[in-house]
Formats: structure tokens, sequence, C-alpha cells
């Protein structure tokens, strides 16, 4: 009993300490934030903070763990050649709608790590991600210089499609731009295996 006791207040007291740093990281930058910003912002004290983490960059680097382990988790479901017929099928393709609803629950904290003002790593994490996972299954091709290029290409209009929608706060639904994405793969797939010679 008094170890879930423990265990909650440990998870609160990060829970604070995380909140304030994306408030901070929002105003000011990562760069900018001191661990005085920290505990002021928290009303904790400097000691408590140490007990949790080394410094801001242990913070960091915790803070996107766990945003790309979930991510991780959710696309290890994503099978694009699935989505699409889902979609065929005028049927939501659910890993991807659960992918953008993962968005919109922990907005707040993406759209900080993604800004100017978070961290370049972040968006490089995130990219590799989408590239390894997602996209070089759906753009498979025997030309080497598609193969190449094309995940490259896709991942990083797949990651702007998010930034643009988390910048702009949202204004469609996770289901309305889990089908638009999946209509973006399915306009691309085509120029990319009839387009070229092989």
């Amino acid at each position: 009993m008094q170890e879930n006791i423990h265990e909650q207040m440990v998870m609160e007291t990060r829970k604070i300490l995380k909140e304030a740093f994306i408030s901070l990281m929002e105003e000011k930058g990562f760069e900018k934030i001191t661990i005085r910003d920290l505990t002021t912002s928290a009303k904790l004290n400097r000691g408590t903070f140490y007990l949790h983490y080394k410094d801001k960059y242990d913070l960091m680097e915790q803070l996107q763990a766990e945003i790309i382990d979930d991510v991780q988790e959710i696309m290890a479901q994503i099978n694009m050649i699935d989505g699409i017929m889902f979609h065929l099928n005028q049927q939501p393709y659910p890993p991807i709608i659960e992918f953008f609803k993962y968005l919109e629950k922990h907005y707040r904290k993406i759209k900080a790590l993604l800004s100017t003002n978070g961290d370049p790593i972040f968006r490089n994490k995130l990219k590799n991600i989408f590239k390894h996972i997602v996209v070089e299954k759906a753009f498979s091709n025997s030309n080497p210089m598609l193969q190449e290029y094309i995940p490259a290409f896709a991942s990083s209009a797949f990651l702007g499609l998010i930034e643009h929608w988390l910048e702009q706060d949202m204004p469609q639904p996770p289901e309305e731009m889990a089908n638009f994405f999946i209509n973006l793969v399915k306009f691309v797939r085509p120029q990319v295996t009839k387009g070229f010679r092989e």
C-alpha cells in the first residue's frame, strides 16, 4: 500500500515537472530554460527536481523517450496496404486513427518538441520511425534510386503534414486526418510504381 502511494507521488511530481517544462519551452525555448525556472514554475525545490532528473537534458530525453515508445508501438500496427484496402471499402483504418488521436491527446508537448523552441533531434527521431516502420513497407520498389529517395521524401511529407496540423491547433478531427493521409498514400504510390522505369 505504501509503495503504491510512493509511486503515485513520484508520477505526480514528474507530471508537474513535465508540464512546467513544456510551458517554459513554449515560452522561452529549451536552451534558455534553467533549473531555477523549472522549480519555480513547478513550485518545487531543487532537491526534489534532482531526485527525478539529473538535469534538464535528462528530463528532455525521458520526455522524448516516452513519446517515441508510444509512437513506435502504434506505428508497428500500421500496414499501409491494409490501410488502402480499408479506405477502398469505405472503412476507417483503426491504427492511423489511433495515431492521430494520440497526437491530439498529447499535442501540447509534441507541438512544443517539434517547434523551433524544442529539440531538432526529436524531429529526426519521429521521421526515422515513419521511414523505417511505415513508409519503406508501403513504397517498396526494385529501382534502387526510388527505394532510397521515396521513403525519405514520403517520411518528410508525413512529418510535415503532422506539424502543420499541430501548428494550426488541429482544425480537423483525427478521423478526417487519417482519411486524408491514406488518400495521399494512394496518390503517391501509383506515381512511384508507374511513373519510373524499373
